[in-house]
């Protein structure tokens, strides 16, 4: 069972398309928010790449350090893989980012576990060694 659309919870974690937009601008790609609400959260490009980043807060990731042994994003993302694209975990303060592509992302196993939010659901899970982590200054 995957967790129904919160409304609440988006608005509240929406600023962080923002704030990955703005790092990746400064980066020297090209970005937009998607108009299309049911795809990946950010679109752009670089050299002539169309890319793509899924965006999404961890609240029980506090400070610098990533608490887990392995990364747990939801399986329904799947959808979004897509070459060039990433998916992207930020702390809770936003400070810093983990990210792991979309090559990455198919490779790993799916697990099933309830959440505060949902009973057996099915997430990918990805281990460290398939993460960059990048301090937002």
């Amino acid at each position: 069972m995957s967790k129904p659309f919160d409304t609440k919870l988006y608005e509240e974690d929406d600023n962080a398309k923002q704030t990955i937009k703005d790092w990746l601008t400064l980066k020297g790609y090209s970005v937009w928010v998607n108009p299309d609400d049911y795809g990946v959260d950010l679109i752009g490009e670089k050299n002539g790449r169309k890319l793509g980043w899924e965006v999404e807060v961890k609240h029980n990731w506090r400070g610098k350090r990533f608490p887990f042994t392995s990364v747990h994003i939801s399986a329904r993302k799947k959808k979004f893989c897509e070459p060039n694209h990433h998916f992207i975990m930020l702390n809770h303060e936003r400070t810093i980012f983990l990210t792991v592509s979309a090559p990455d992302f198919v490779t790993c196993k799916v697990v099933t576990k309830d959440t505060i939010y949902t009973e057996k659901e099915q997430f990918v899970e990805i281990p460290l060694s398939k993460c960059r982590f990048i301090e937002l200054n």
